[in-house]
């Protein structure tokens, strides 16, 4: 691992991270493979500008085999500003989406779409597994966070195993990888 602070904030980067970037363009083909990883970095830019846009100073942004995480600042972070952040990520992903399709950028523009879509399935691990977490956490103190990971297991594995399914029946390569990323999900949180 290297560790260095930047402007106050610990960046921690991982050899797994490096390692499963060279995995997955190993196994890509064609143009998919860098375009994938540019939706994936744009999304995750989009949370680091809402967070400083919010005024927050991460704590730290690690980067590793799981993808990229920011750590909020120790002190407490009001409800508004953490759905913000979670959501700024599928925010600049259908920016850029809307942007790449104007110009007329088809397959980046389905990329940037997917990737924002993917982001919030309220699967745990996932953008859409923490807003629902943090929004059934404020409605129902007693239960809302067991009750998020109840929903998030069900559509996880619900999700995986349909298409773990699909790609084995169609060879598809892409299906079994979103199976085993939602697994991973399921299981990582």
């Amino acid at each position: 691992m290297i560790e260095f602070r930047l402007r106050g904030t610990c960046v921690r980067l991982y050899f797994s991270f490096f390692a499963v970037i060279c995995l997955f363009l190993q196994l890509s083909q064609g143009p998919s493979g860098p375009l994938c990883l540019l939706a994936a970095g744009v999304h995750e830019l989009g949370h680091l500008m809402a967070f400083t846009a919010l005024g927050l100073q991460p704590r730290s942004l690690s980067f590793h085999l799981g993808g990229i995480r920011l750590s909020p600042p120790d002190s407490p972070v009001a409800a508004w500003k953490e759905l913000a952040t979670l959501a700024g990520g599928a925010a600049m992903s259908f920016a850029w989406a809307a942007g790449s399709l104007a110009a007329g950028a088809k397959e980046p523009a389905a990329f940037h779409l997917l990737t924002g879509l993917f982001s919030l399935l309220p699967v745990r691990g996932l953008d859409g597994g923490e807003i629902l977490s943090a929004v059934l956490e404020r409605l129902w103190p007693a239960g809302g966070v067991r009750a998020a990971e109840k929903i998030s297991l069900a559509l996880t594995l619900i999700g995986a195993a349909a298409a773990l399914a699909i790609g084995i029946q169609a060879r598809k390569g892409s299906l079994l990888l979103l199976g085993a990323a939602l697994l991973f999900c399921a299981v990582s949180g």
